[in-house]
C-alpha cells in the first residue's frame, strides 16, 4: 500500500521560496558612471561583489553598493538589499530593513519583492503573520508570471491559508511553476496527481512529475517515487 503525502507536511518544509533578482548586464558592458551614481552601474558593480561572475564574494561591498542604488529607486536594488537584510548577508540580520526595502520594490511592480514580501507576511518574519496581505502579494508576483509566487499561492490554496481550500486552484498554479522547472511544485503537483487532489488521480503522471523533482534535487520527490515504484507486497 502505498503512503500518501502529508500536503501540510510539505507545504510546512517547502513553501517560502525567495529569490535575489538576477543582474541582466554583463560586467564589461558596465557603464563607467559608479562613482556618479548611476543606478544601474551600483546594482551590476555589486552583483560582481557577490562572486556572480566569479569575482570574490564580499556581502559588506555588495550591501554598499546595492543601497546607493536602492536609494534612487533601483527597484532591483531595492529588492536584493531587502534579501540581503533578510538573510543577514553583509549586515546583522534584520527584518525591518528587509520589509522596507521589499515594500518599496513591490510597490513599483517588482516580481521577486512581491514574492518574498508574500513570504514575510505568510511566516510573519518581525511582522504578525497575515495571510491575507502574503495571498495579496503572492497573487501579484504570480499573475506577473512569477515562478516563485505561482508555487506559493498554490500552496496557499492546497491548505486553505487565508483562503477556501481549492485544490483545483492550487493545481492550477503548481502546473504554471512546475512548467518553468520550480522543483518543489514539481513535487506538489505529483503528489497532487497521486491523491487526486483537484485533478483526476493519475499514478503515471505523477510518477513523472516525481521523477523530475527527484532529479532536480528534491530528496521528498525522490522518497515518493521509490514507494510509487516499489513492487506490492504480496499477503
Amino acid at each position: 500500500m502505498i503512503k500518501k503525502a502529508s500536503l501540510s507536511l510539505l507545504s510546512f518544509l517547502l513553501l517560502t521560496r525567495v529569490a535575489y533578482t538576477e543582474p541582466s548586464v554583463e560586467p564589461e558592458k558596465i557603464p563607467a558612471t559608479v562613482a556618479q551614481g548611476e543606478a544601474t552601474a551600483q546594482l551590476h558593480r555589486e552583483a560582481m561583489c557577490k562572486q556572480e561572475y566569479g569575482i570574490l564574494q564580499d556581502y559588506s561591498e555588495a550591501l554598499k553598493w546595492y543601497r546607493l542604488a536602492a536609494q534612487q529607486g533601483n527597484a532591483d536594488a531595492q529588492n536584493n538589499l531587502g534579501m540581503m537584510y533578510y538573510n543577514g548577508d553583509g549586515a546583522p540580520q534584520n527584518y525591518a530593513e528587509a520589509l522596507k526595502w521589499y515594500q518599496l520594490a513591490a510597490q513599483q511592480g517588482h516580481a521577486d519583492a512581491q514574492n518574498n514580501l508574500g513570504a514575510m507576511y505568510y511566516n510573519g518574519d518581525g511582522i504578525p503573520q497575515n495571510y491575507a496581505e502574503a495571498l495579496k502579494w503572492y497573487r501579484l508576483a504570480a499573475e506577473q508570471g512569477n515562478p516563485d509566487g505561482q508555487y506559493n499561492l498554490g500552496i496557499m490554496y492546497d491548505n486553505g491559508d487565508g483562503v477556501l481550500q481549492d485544490y483545483a486552484e492550487a493545481v492550477k498554479w503548481y502546473h504554471l511553476a512546475a512548467e518553468k522547472g520550480v522543483a518543489d511544485a514539481q513535487l506538489a503537483l505529483g503528489i497532487a496527481y497521486l491523491n487526486g487532489n483537484g485533478v483526476v488521480q493519475n499514478k503515471d503522471t505523477a510518477k513523472e512529475l516525481l521523477s523530475k523533482a527527484c532529479e532536480n534535487g528534491i530528496q521528498k520527490a525522490c522518497d515518493e517515487l521509490q514507494l510509487l515504484t516499489m513492487p506490492a507486497i504480496k499477503p
